[in-house]
């Protein structure tokens, strides 16, 4: 119940679909990871005032996009665990295609300035640049990440039944993991069917189902994953960092290298969800920014792109204009676009979890909410 201004007026909200309870610190963290994906493509538009070292680019990226597919996996499991296969594909796809198709196009012109053939658009239209990530023109870049999604997505929605057997679940995850790899060895060059980043970043997406399904742990266990996660998440990026080329490596050492930045990020992850328990409060403002992460990390790059071609010359004030006054915008476009996109979601389907305003006594009130999360 909640009591708004006026002393007779008294609302009840009532969703129509149950939803999980919001975490302040996983809402905290989704803003991080955004954060990080600024800082690391800013320096592509702009010197670097800031600092920044390049042989810690391949571990942030990990840490960013790994933390963004961990913690999406994490809420769908929360949330759309219980849905029929249809539900969950009719949600996924108003909130993810129409964003992302306007993305693609966003980059086609303002990016790439229509070189890539119409069937490079057409593949990331479909999502398939991750499957065949070397057909055509190759793939548009940070727009990759959408396409494992949807790869991830398929899974989850054909496997999510099974999380109640953890040891089942996991016997399907390490058979798809392990036909992908296979399928990679037995093709020569590297990246003609499947990217690496989807072997990579799958067991990450598993490890967010697990962490969302498994029962809640005592204070005591609870506190060991986290001096754990956080010791590990310590000792193994100096490992990491004595291969100052990362990209110098053989394909099979590559993958291997990659796959221990991947086992590095788990157990941090992990220790962050048990956190998340104890963390009841951050400021508002992470609250506000975390359900339009998903059209910053579409968007940032055609309107930085657009700022530096205005301003071309590389000075300290064009720095201040791509590195403030772009991100600004990029945040406020980015929150009207998933504005939009909510009020799509909810007139294309009526059923589109929403919250009903309910008056008990005389008077009249609204309750203003911040756009819809993506999870």
């Amino acid at each position: 119940m909640f009591q708004l201004g006026q002393p007779n007026v008294i609302l009840s909200v009532m969703p129509t679909q149950t939803q999980p309870q919001r975490e302040p610190l996983v809402d905290f963290l989704n803003v991080l990871f955004a954060a990080v994906v600024l800082y690391l493509h800013h320096v592509s538009y702009t010197h670097y005032y800031l600092p920044y070292v390049k042989a810690w680019h391949v571990f942030l990226v990990f840490f960013s996009v790994g933390g963004f597919i961990f913690f999406s996996a994490y809420k769908l499991t929360q949330s759309k665990r219980a849905d029929s296969f249809s539900a969950f594909w009719k949600n996924r796809f108003i909130r993810i295609i129409p964003l992302y198709w306007l993305a693609v196009f966003a980059f086609q012109f303002i990016i790439y300035n229509n070189q890539p053939s119409l069937p490079t658009v057409i593949k990331h239209l479909l999502g398939l640049q991750m499957v065949f990530p070397k057909m055509f023109d190759g793939l548009f870049q940070t727009l990759y990440f959408v396409g494992l999604l949807f790869l991830f997505y398929i899974f989850f929605s054909l496997t999510k039944r099974l999380l109640h057997r953890p040891r089942r679940f996991l016997l399907v995850a390490a058979g798809v993991y392990l036909t992908i790899f296979g399928l990679k060895m037995l093709i020569p060059e590297r990246n003609i069917f499947f990217d690496d980043a989807v072997l990579n970043y799958f067991p990450i997406f598993v490890a967010g189902m697990m962490a969302a399904a498994r029962p809640k742990r005592g204070s005591f266990r609870g506190l060991t994953v986290v001096t754990l996660g956080v010791m590990w998440f310590i000792f193994m990026p100096f490992f990491l960092y004595t291969i100052s080329d990362p990209l110098s490596l053989s394909p099979q050492r590559l993958l291997l290298y990659n796959g221990l930045i991947g086992a590095t990020l788990i157990p941090l992850y992990y220790a962050l969800v048990e956190c998340s328990r104890y963390v009841r409060r951050v400021p508002r403002v992470f609250m506000w920014l975390a359900p339009i992460t998903y059209p910053i990390y579409l968007f940032h790059q055609p309107i930085w792109t657009l700022l530096s071609s205005l301003y071309p010359d590389r000075t300290f004030s064009q720095w201040i204009s791509i590195s403030f006054f772009g991100t600004a915008l990029i945040v406020a476009i980015s929150y009207l676009l998933q504005t939009g996109n909510t009020k799509l979601a909810r007139w294309v389907w009526s059923d589109t979890p929403s919250t009903t305003i309910v008056k008990r006594k005389s008077g009249a009130g609204q309750i203003k909410k911040p756009p819809e999360r993506f999870s």
